[in-house]
Protein backbone atom coordinates (compact mmCIF):
# COMPACT_ATOMS: atom_id res chain seq x y z
CA UNK A 1 0.00 0.00 0.00
CA UNK A 2 1.11 3.79 -1.13
CA UNK A 3 0.96 6.52 1.27
CA UNK A 4 -2.23 7.25 2.57
CA UNK A 5 -3.47 11.01 2.53
CA UNK A 6 -6.24 13.18 5.00
CA UNK A 7 -7.93 15.97 4.36
CA UNK A 8 -7.27 17.79 8.11
CA UNK A 9 -7.55 21.44 9.66
CA UNK A 10 -5.16 22.66 12.11
CA UNK A 11 -5.78 25.90 14.57
CA UNK A 12 -4.49 27.71 17.54
CA UNK A 13 -6.56 26.41 20.72
CA UNK A 14 -7.65 30.40 21.25
CA UNK A 15 -8.83 31.15 17.56
CA UNK A 16 -10.51 28.09 16.66
CA UNK A 17 -12.85 29.83 14.03
CA UNK A 18 -9.23 30.08 12.13
CA UNK A 19 -8.29 26.77 11.12
CA UNK A 20 -6.71 25.99 8.01
CA UNK A 21 -6.92 23.26 5.74
CA UNK A 22 -4.44 20.91 4.54
CA UNK A 23 -3.89 17.58 3.39
CA UNK A 24 -1.91 15.79 5.91
CA UNK A 25 0.30 12.23 5.16
CA UNK A 26 -0.55 9.51 8.07
CA UNK A 27 2.50 8.80 9.15
CA UNK A 28 2.86 5.41 10.77
CA UNK A 29 6.26 5.70 11.67
CA UNK A 30 5.95 8.51 13.51
CA UNK A 31 5.22 9.31 17.16
CA UNK A 32 4.10 12.79 16.70
CA UNK A 33 2.47 15.70 14.01
CA UNK A 34 4.68 17.44 11.84
CA UNK A 35 3.95 20.70 10.19
CA UNK A 36 6.42 22.83 8.11
CA UNK A 37 7.39 26.10 9.49
CA UNK A 38 5.01 28.08 7.38
CA UNK A 39 1.79 26.83 8.90
CA UNK A 40 3.32 27.35 12.97
CA UNK A 41 4.07 30.68 11.94
CA UNK A 42 0.89 31.66 9.78
CA UNK A 43 -1.42 30.11 12.92
CA UNK A 44 0.78 31.49 15.97
CA UNK A 45 1.11 28.69 17.53
CA UNK A 46 2.53 28.39 21.17
CA UNK A 47 5.97 26.57 21.29
CA UNK A 48 6.32 24.78 24.51
CA UNK A 49 9.21 23.11 24.21
CA UNK A 50 12.05 21.77 22.73
CA UNK A 51 12.68 17.81 21.85
CA UNK A 52 15.97 16.06 21.26
CA UNK A 53 15.00 14.14 17.90
CA UNK A 54 16.55 11.48 15.75
CA UNK A 55 16.37 11.53 12.23
CA UNK A 56 17.67 10.27 9.08
CA UNK A 57 19.76 12.64 9.00
CA UNK A 58 21.12 12.58 12.01
CA UNK A 59 20.03 14.34 15.53
CA UNK A 60 18.70 17.96 16.12
CA UNK A 61 16.68 19.63 18.28
CA UNK A 62 13.30 20.64 17.10
CA UNK A 63 10.89 22.89 18.30
CA UNK A 64 7.55 21.69 19.82
CA UNK A 65 4.42 23.34 19.49
CA UNK A 66 1.00 22.70 20.15
CA UNK A 67 -2.96 23.63 18.58
CA UNK A 68 -6.16 21.53 17.31
CA UNK A 69 -5.90 19.18 14.87
CA UNK A 70 -9.52 18.45 13.01
CA UNK A 71 -10.52 15.51 11.11
CA UNK A 72 -13.94 15.43 10.25
CA UNK A 73 -16.48 15.34 13.18
CA UNK A 74 -13.55 14.70 15.90
CA UNK A 75 -10.90 17.55 17.19
CA UNK A 76 -8.08 17.28 19.95
CA UNK A 77 -5.30 19.47 20.78
CA UNK A 78 -1.85 18.05 19.66
CA UNK A 79 1.68 18.87 19.63
CA UNK A 80 3.31 19.59 16.42
CA UNK A 81 6.77 19.30 16.09
CA UNK A 82 8.17 21.46 13.25
CA UNK A 83 9.26 19.46 9.89
CA UNK A 84 11.59 20.06 7.08
CA UNK A 85 9.17 18.74 5.02
CA UNK A 86 6.04 21.11 2.76
CA UNK A 87 3.98 18.13 3.91
CA UNK A 88 2.06 18.17 7.35
CA UNK A 89 2.59 14.35 8.54
CA UNK A 90 -0.24 12.57 11.56
CA UNK A 91 1.53 11.01 13.65
CA UNK A 92 0.29 8.44 16.55
CA UNK A 93 0.10 10.41 19.00
CA UNK A 94 -2.65 12.34 17.08
CA UNK A 95 -4.48 9.92 15.85
CA UNK A 96 -5.20 8.12 19.26
CA UNK A 97 -5.93 11.41 21.01
CA UNK A 98 -8.68 11.68 17.96
CA UNK A 99 -9.66 8.49 18.84
CA UNK A 100 -8.46 6.57 15.55
CA UNK A 101 -6.38 3.74 14.35
CA UNK A 102 -5.38 3.23 10.73
CA UNK A 103 -6.89 0.06 9.38
CA UNK A 104 -3.83 -1.65 7.00
CA UNK A 105 -6.35 -4.10 5.27
CA UNK A 106 -8.80 -1.17 4.27
CA UNK A 107 -6.16 1.91 4.09
CA UNK A 108 -8.53 3.72 6.21
CA UNK A 109 -9.18 5.40 9.32
CA UNK A 110 -11.27 3.87 11.75
CA UNK A 111 -13.22 4.79 15.40
CA UNK A 112 -11.38 3.20 18.23
CA UNK A 113 -12.40 2.73 21.96
CA UNK A 114 -10.80 5.06 24.42
CA UNK A 115 -9.72 3.10 27.23
CA UNK A 116 -9.23 4.55 31.05
CA UNK A 117 -8.60 1.72 33.08
CA UNK A 118 -6.59 4.02 36.10
CA UNK A 119 -9.12 3.98 38.95
CA UNK A 120 -11.43 2.07 37.14
CA UNK A 121 -13.71 -0.59 39.42
CA UNK A 122 -15.59 -3.32 38.10
CA UNK A 123 -18.89 -3.06 39.55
Amino acid sequence: MGPVYINIRLGHVERPSEMLQANALIDLGGLFTTVPPAIAKNLGLPKVAQRLIRTWSGTSQIDEYYGLLEYENRRSVVSFLIGEEPTVAVGRIALTSLGLVFDPETGELKPQDFLLLVGSQVA
